[in-house]
């Protein structure tokens, strides 16, 4: 049996996890990996996955083959160049977010086996509670507030923390559960800049710093402290830290390694027993295979 890996839009700790036991689980020969995505696949960009020596990343950030987001796979032409490179396949495996198990579906509805397992720090792909690099991406933003906040206490200045997440508010409020936050902003409709510069004001007056967290894609932050600072009357207090993409290259955490681990375990098990045209996914405690 002739499997091809692939993984999709943005990297996740963990992907190379999951990537890695996949290969071990079968003959090295029958396993192959597309490079960067869907481009690849449309490129023919084609390789033995062992030309990537798995097992020499399993632990590391990132992936290991690469990833795109590709809006010619999107049309007519792309597409049907794709689907032309994996003739020789018996199954595609796809690692990504919510774009990746569209794509996913197409491919599956043109005829080819497909098994799709979620990977994405912003925990949004539908029907699952977990996707690969979740954990990780909380850990790294819980490094940076824990190592800002104290310099910020010092000068009981404020740090609003932009936290990546697209349009899911799931990292920030997972932060919050596990660090002292005293202002989350998950919506627009949370900015309410009045009732954030009187506590600003009032920790200020207590000589203690403030730590905001907000959501990427709401509002600009420097439009943000601007608007803060018109209902502020204490001075330059405000600082700011995006922690951006430093979330997706930390070292994946032994929760995310476990993780990955379970979504391929059963991703090989059903490719062993020929089921095909599903998604591994994580609901109540449990790694579950859904029919797409």
């Amino acid at each position: 049996m002739k499997i091809l890996l692939l993984a999709s839009g943005g990297d996740s700790p963990g992907m190379n996890a999951f990537l890695a036991k996949i290969y071990n689980s079968f003959n090295k020969e029958d396993v192959f990996c597309c490079i960067e995505g869907y481009k690849g696949l449309i490129e023919n960009n084609i390789i033995p996955m062992y030309q990537v020596d798995p097992n020499a990343h399993k632990f590391e950030a990132g992936s290991m083959v690469y990833s795109s987001r590709s809006k010619e796979f999107q049309t007519q032409e792309g597409f049907a160049k794709g689907i032309a490179n994996l003739s020789d396949f018996d199954v595609l495996v796809v690692l990504g977010g919510n774009g990746s198990c569209e794509g996913a579906k197409r491919i599956m509805n043109a005829g080819i086996n497909i098994i799709f397992a979620p990977g994405t720090i912003d925990n949004d792909v539908d029907g699952t509670e977990y996707s690969i690099g979740f954990d990780t991406a909380v850990k790294e933003c819980v490094y940076a507030i824990e190592n800002t906040m104290p310099s910020m206490n010092s000068f009981s200045r404020t740090c609003i923390f932009e936290v990546m997440g697209r349009h899911s508010s799931e990292i920030a409020k997972e932060i919050t559960n596990r660090c002292n936050v005293d202002y989350l902003i998950c919506e627009e409709s949370d900015l309410d800049y009045d009732k954030i510069a009187k506590l600003i004001t009032a920790r200020y007056n207590q000589r203690k710093g403030t730590t905001i967290v907000i959501r990427e894609n709401i509002l600009d932050i420097k439009e943000v402290i601007a608007n803060i600072n018109k209902n502020l009357y204490i001075g330059d207090v405000i600082r700011s830290h995006i922690v951006g993409h430093v979330q997706r290259g930390g070292k994946p955490t032994q929760r995310e390694i476990d993780m990955a681990e379970g979504f391929a375990s059963l991703a090989v098990e059903s490719i062993k027993n020929k089921q095909f045209n599903l998604g591994v996914y994580y609901q109540n405690g449990k790694f579950i295979a859904k029919k797409f």
